[in-house]
């Protein structure tokens, strides 16, 4: 496998925006296209970006934009109401759907998957703030290359899984320790800064190496 984090120059444009060139699938790259032409913000968001940075092919490409649900059913022609008080509109392209999903705040976790309330935000910080870890709260667009302000490309890099002090990403973050998703025994570790952090085996995250192997 190809070290894809390796391999990747950055050059660090803001705080948040990191320049790298991610090669999105052409329905994605159209379905962010048609959104930003349309006046909002765009942009591929959480497990595709992180699998991406792995050199992994991503099963599902999740997008998130500042456009609420009712404007993006407008600006494209096939929809399904995936989850409208969530935020979530699905949008189908060459018999394929992606799920559209507007920046929001989310409420408390008690069932600890669905938040009871939603606020939708024009900020896409607060966005990626409510998501469980900080190698899912990362987004992607050409236009901006990689906004990471939570640290998720240096923790790729070192293999952690961590997550912050926000009561609704503990509670979420149990999901790491289910028999499907468990790689391996977690070793634990506590920092003042994270919050918790979890360093997890390399059968979560490969070894990182120059070339292909």
């Amino acid at each position: 496998m190809k070290a894809a984090l390796e391999n990747f120059v950055w050059r660090v444009t803001t705080r948040m925006e990191i320049k790298v060139r991610i090669q999105l699938p052409y329905e994605v790259e159209w379905v962010i296209g048609k959104i930003r032409d349309a006046g909002y913000e765009a942009f591929a968001v959480g497990g595709c970006v992180r699998d991406t940075l792995l050199g992994r092919t991503p099963e599902d490409w999740d997008v998130t934009t500042s456009a609420r649900p009712e404007a993006v059913k407008a600006i494209f022609e096939r929809t399904v109401d995936t989850g409208l008080q969530h935020g979530t509109v699905t949008v189908l392209k060459n018999r394929k759907g992606y799920e559209v999903t507007t920046y929001r705040i989310d409420g408390e976790y008690h069932d600890g998957r669905h938040p009871d309330s939603v606020e939708f935000t024009p900020n896409l910080l607060e966005d990626l703030k409510r998501r469980d870890f900080t190698i899912n709260a990362m987004a992607y667009s050409h236009e901006t290359g990689i906004v990471d302000e939570f640290g998720g490309m240096e923790d790729l890099k070192a293999g952690i899984v961590r997550c912050g002090f926000q009561p609704s990403w503990v509670l979420r973050s149990r999901r790491v320790l289910t028999p499907r998703s468990r790689p391996s025994p977690p070793i634990w570790r506590r920092s003042a800064k994270s919050g918790c952090r979890r360093s997890l085996r390399s059968s979560f995250f490969p070894p990182i190496r120059n070339g292909s192997s």
